[in-house]
Formats: structure tokens, C-alpha cells, sequence
């Protein structure tokens, strides 16, 4: 009897173990960045794609931990639209939460401000998308735009995007539903 209590009480040890460690690993995601990114197919017939990098000509993102990434920049006819997307994978999903600490909105809002010095910016409540989100809107008055700059992860792929356009056409409600349809095309 007390032998049996004994390899019972061994057992369930190994049990919690291995529960405990199978439970830490976070699946990462292996898919190209290329094929989780938005194309201009995915937006709609208004939409052509005007650039298209991946990783290698992307210098700003050869860090170690970032596998892989993609970055397209989308517009409409006669440049009334604008998106600009980014995706990246990193090795773990430590990673990717590392980088979504970061400054990736902050570095694409100032950009833009550099950009379009008369916008004006504000943090907005972000769509459910990914693990975590952020996001910021902000309007040009002189040219009567809207500006959208999202960013969320998926377990360890980062997604960034700046939407920007008429502001009757170009809504948080149209930011929101790309950054769905970006959220979809990453599995």
C-alpha cells in the first residue's frame, strides 16, 4: 500500500511537471510575412499596390530576433488613399511582446508628422485585433484627410499600418475593419 502511494505521488509530480512545462511554450506562427500582408486583392478594386519589400531591403528591421517581414504600400486612383503595411514575425512570442512595448506607432506618427506637419494626432481605442493593439487618428485640415496608425500583435507577428485619405471615405471604422482583415491573413 504505502509502495503504491508512493509511485502515485511520483507520478502526479511527473504529471504537474510536464503539464507545467508544455504549458509555457506559446506557439509561434511560421507563415511568410509576405503572405500574411494585405495586398491590394484583399481591399478592393480601388486599391493597386505601388511597393512591395520583404526583410532584405528593409535595414530598419535586420535586428536578430525579427525572422522575417514584409512591408507593401497600397493606394487608390489618383492617390486619394493611402496604406502602408508592415508585418513582421520574430522568433518567440517574448519577442514580439518586447516590441510591442516599443515605440512602433510613436516612430510611424512621427514620420508621418514629418511628413504632414500641420496633422494633429490623438490615441484612439483600438479594434479587437490580435493579442494586444494600438492605435492613433489624427485629420490634416488643410487637404480635410484623415490619418489611422495602427499596430497589434498575433501571437509572434507584429502588424503596423497607416491609412490615410479623405475623411469621408477614410474612417476609424474603415481602419478598423483592414486591421480585421490584416488580423485574418495571419495564421
Amino acid at each position: 500500500m504505502k509502495c503504491s502511494r508512493l509511485i502515485l505521488g511520483v507520478i502526479m509530480m511527473c504529471l504537474l511537471l510536464s503539464a507545467v512545462a508544455c504549458g509555457s511554450k506559446e506557439a509561434v506562427i511560421d507563415t511568410p510575412a509576405k503572405e500574411m500582408n494585405l495586398s491590394a486583392a484583399d481591399l478592393g478594386a480601388d486599391w493597386s499596390q505601388m511597393a512591395d519589400m520583404g526583410l532584405d531591403e528593409m535595414p530598419s528591421l535586420a535586428e536578430e530576433h525579427i525572422q522575417d517581414a514584409s512591408m507593401r504600400m497600397l493606394t487608390t486612383e489618383k492617390l486619394q488613399g493611402m496604406l502602408i503595411t508592415i508585418v513582421f514575425s520574430t522568433k518567440t512570442v517574448a519577442s514580439a511582446k518586447t516590441e510591442m512595448k516599443g515605440d512602433a506607432v510613436q516612430n510611424m506618427v512621427e514620420s508621418l508628422q514629418e511628413q504632414i506637419s500641420e496633422a494633429t494626432f490623438e490615441q484612439l481605442e483600438p479594434p479587437s485585433v490580435g493579442d494586444e493593439a494600438q492605435m492613433v487618428g489624427g485629420n490634416v485640415p488643410d487637404l480635410d484627410y484623415n490619418v489611422y496608425v495602427l499596430t497589434f500583435r498575433k501571437a509572434n507577428v507584429m502588424a503596423v499600418f497607416s491609412l490615410i485619405g479623405p475623411e469621408d471615405w477614410i474612417t476609424e471604422r474603415l481602419a478598423a475593419e483592414y486591421a480585421r482583415k490584416l488580423e485574418a491573413k495571419i495564421h
